[in-house]
């Protein structure tokens, strides 16, 4: 594989790597993991790597950098939050008209497997609350320290516009600075500029450490899912209506 072999050469050309060639390799390696398909040893191979890399350089050079301190993160989340709403709230934003024949979709805590498969399944749409409300990651993921502890250097493609729009892109970056960029400043509300998006990717295959702070789903028991994809986004990000044609 070219980008794990790219990952290998320079690291025995720089035994003792500086920040830029750190994230350079990190890049080469998350790529690898793109061009692994579904070859699992290679992948663990490729991953251990990039986890071990990846410590190491929180280790030597710290969090990644961002443009607020991690200790005002809080507070400029809500401030951006507020402006947003602010900003929609003065453009009259309103809701598309509802057909007269559409039908509120249910709300449903807990919904049991029994009566999710008897009455929902391959039926109508339902949306199931408080099912996940065992896993770790709702305590944790809410810290963006612990975030870019556990994967702020390591790359990931991001979806810059709408996808049929002019502007629309593909560019892989550092998550710390996808976050940075796309999420703590909002550009997409507050600036009119195109919305930045993490969508449709495997990120807790790439980033084993996530998928360890989930945990099972009762309703997906017995249903082959071709893969587990992750969307990271901020209020108001939207997506075009679209159907999936397989389970993910």
């Amino acid at each position: 594989m070219a980008s794990f072999l790219e990952s290998l050469c320079t690291l025995l050309s720089n035994p003792s790597l500086d920040f830029d060639t750190s994230l350079q390799v990190l890049s080469c390696l998350d790529s690898a993991f793109c061009e692994c398909g579904s070859d699992d040893f290679l992948i663990t191979q490729v991953l251990d790597f990039a986890d071990l890399l990846h410590a190491e350089t929180i280790s030597v050079f710290g969090l990644p950098p961002l443009s607020v301190s991690y200790s005002e993160l809080r507070e400029q989340e809500k401030k951006v939050q507020n402006q947003s709403e602010q900003k929609l709230h003065a453009q009259h934003v309103t809701q598309l008209p509802t057909r007269p024949d559409a039908k509120q979709v249910l709300r449903i805590p807990k919904l049991s497997v029994e009566d999710f498969q008897s009455k929902f399944e391959d039926k109508e749409p339902v949306i199931i609350t408080n099912a996940i409300n065992h896993w770790p990651a709702l305590v944790k993921w809410p810290d963006v320290q612990h975030l870019m502890n556990l994967f702020g250097y390591r790359t990931v493609p991001i979806e810059i516009g709408q996808l049929t729009s002019a502007e629309f892109a593909r560019p892989k970056m550092p998550f710390y600075k996808f976050y940075d960029q796309y999420v703590l400043q909002m550009p997409h509300v507050l600036n009119d500029k195109p919305q930045g998006y993490l969508a449709y990717h495997r990120l807790l295959k790439q980033i084993r450490a996530l998928d360890k702070e989930t945990g099972p789903f009762p309703f997906l028991e017995n249903r082959h899912i071709r893969s587990y994809n992750a969307w990271i986004g901020t209020a108001f990000t939207v997506t075009p209506l679209h159907y999936d044609w397989h389970l993910n």
